[in-house]
């Protein structure tokens, strides 16, 4: 999900070396940026045939492993990522990327082992997590997946909250608040998931609803009580069985702000997907103090 061409920008003075060696990295840099990779591989050829002591020329190998990645030459970039590990064995991002090259070579259990080494380096190292759980997922290990998703969550890869939505049951509050920030948005209009016309429309089947639910909160930061109580009717959608998606009648139990138990009731369908919104009178698990 994430792409795997990540370009090292070397944020330190070119000391020792002429402005040429700067020069020749910008310029590597520039080639990268414009997708022009041969280039970028040429100049990169160029930088490290010519100052092959520079401090920081793992991050060259690094960069010019990702440019060859860029053009499918996986096995080009594993020789580059491996220079780079060997050059400084603390390098988890070289590692990170060369299982990436493996994976795409095929090899899923040799990737996952360099997903495993990059994260015993650095286990902060999110973006190996993500790649970690995008392989088990096509391995069919779900369960597995979902957990490292949610650990590249933790450590701030926001943009994996949409899988999660998709794909996992999560209702770790933490997670859930991220979720929240991706996902939900507030809305002033009072028919919105309150009027079988105007349903709430949250994708993915019955684990979309469960995870749109599981969002809400009542105005004590409380999280709802939901049953699906039957269908309610139906409207057009390309999505829908024989052109009629349906729309589910939940029954909503919450709380007032005096305590007060109520109940209600929210019409949503799971056939198509629009940004799911916030129903006026509810909240989002983020507009509270995480407990």
């Amino acid at each position: 999900m994430r792409k795997v061409l990540t370009v090292l920008f070397l944020l330190f003075a070119f000391k020792g070396f002429s402005q040429t060696a700067e020069e020749l990295y910008n310029q590597s840099l520039t080639a990268i940026n414009a997708k022009d990779y041969e280039k970028a591989i040429s100049i990169m050829d160029e930088f490290i045939s010519r100052y092959p002591d520079f401090k920081n020329v793992h991050m060259i190998y690094l960069n010019r492993g990702s440019a060859k990645s860029a053009m499918k030459d996986y096995e080009g970039a594993i020789s580059d990522y491996n220079t780079a590990y060997a050059k400084d064995t603390t390098y988890a991002e070289a590692v990170r990327q060369r299982g990436y090259a493996k994976k795409m070579m095929g090899k899923p259990d040799a990737a996952l082992a360099d997903y495993e080494l990059a994260l015993k380096i650095n286990p902060r190292l999110g973006n190996a997590y993500v790649n970690k759980a995008a392989v088990l997922k096509e391995l069919g290990k779900m369960d597995e997946s979902c957990k490292n998703y949610e650990k590249a969550l933790e450590l701030g890869v926001t943009d994996v909250a949409g899988v999660i939505y998709r794909s996992c049951d999560s209702t770790s509050p933490a997670l859930l608040k991220y979720t929240y920030k991706i996902l939900v948005d507030k809305t002033e209009d009072k028919t919105y998931g309150y009027k079988v016309e105007n349903p709430v429309k949250v994708g993915y089947g019955p684990r979309g609803q469960r995870a749109y639910l599981d969002l809400l909160r009542d105005e004590q930061g409380n999280p709802l009580e939901y049953i699906r109580t039957g269908s309610a009717g139906f409207y057009e959608s390309p999505n829908g069985l024989m052109g009629l998606a349906s729309i589910d009648r939940y029954e909503i139990t919450y709380r007032d702000k005096k305590g007060k138990k109520k109940k209600t009731t929210l019409y949503i369908s799971f056939y198509d997907y629009e940004q799911p919104k916030i129903p006026v009178g509810f909240f989002a698990v983020g507009d509270f103090p995480q407990k």
